[in-house]
């Protein structure tokens, strides 16, 4: 979800908030929606969401709800710490994802399409290799990284020593056989689906960062 769109919901949360005067269900109905964007706002673990989860809701001897200063005060803060806080829109692509890379699955990220992430991530990264190494669409897969990646007999080995050579191997394996498999293969339904995404974003990142740093004169395109 972009900042603006973020933003904007909070502040509808915290606009609808203010003429409630009772527990009623509309104000349960509030609540619920308050909490969901938090949620998607934030993140199911940010400290935020567990205090807006911990806020004590009563009847007030005073006209109002007890606890509306502290739900306020925690959608206001949503609010600092993403406009004022967050990371500039274009953290990812300027410092910390491949830039190719980020391009391919922006998009998918800030509509928070996750499934769709990883597996295009695992696709990027076999079409770009295939593509820098001048192999045909026949090699794939495991084949595609041990072509380029297999110490003595690879196009592109990675690392100095015999240990980095295979280590680097094993996680353009790893990405095409154990990511690749799962999520071009089938839908997995996860509860960790973002977080999951993300690692495998920057697994594929740092695969390709990998390689342009110790190969980009060689690439055939």
């Amino acid at each position: 979800m972009d900042t603006d769109r973020a933003v904007a919901l909070l502040r509808e949360r915290l606009a609808e908030l203010e003429p409630l005067r009772e527990p009623d269900a509309t104000f349960e109905a509030w609540k619920r929606k308050s909490e969901r964007t938090l949620r998607r706002t934030l993140g199911d673990d940010h400290e935020l969401v567990k205090n807006f989860e911990a806020t004590t809701w009563q009847v007030s001897l005073l006209p109002g709800i007890y606890g509306k200063d502290e739900g306020a005060g925690v959608l206001e803060a949503a609010i600092y710490e993403i406009e004022e806080l967050s990371e500039p829109p274009d953290f990812a692509s300027s410092a910390s994802i491949d830039s190719e890379l980020w391009e391919h699955v922006r998009r998918l990220v800030e509509s928070e399409q996750w499934a769709q992430v990883a597996s295009q991530t695992t696709i990027f990264v076999e079409s770009k290799i295939r593509e820098w190494a001048g192999l045909p669409d026949s090699k794939y897969g495991k084949d595609l990284m041990v072509a380029v990646l297999k110490p003595g007999v690879g196009l592109f080995p990675l690392g100095r020593t015999s240990g980095e050579h295979e280590g680097w191997l094993a996680l353009g394996i790893g990405i095409t056989m154990a990511v690749g498999n799962a999520d071009r293969h089938r839908i997995q339904q996860r509860d960790d689906a973002k977080r999951y995404a993300m690692g495998v974003l920057g697994a594929g990142s740092l695969l390709l960062t990998q390689l342009r740093h110790q190969h980009t004169n060689s690439f055939q395109s």
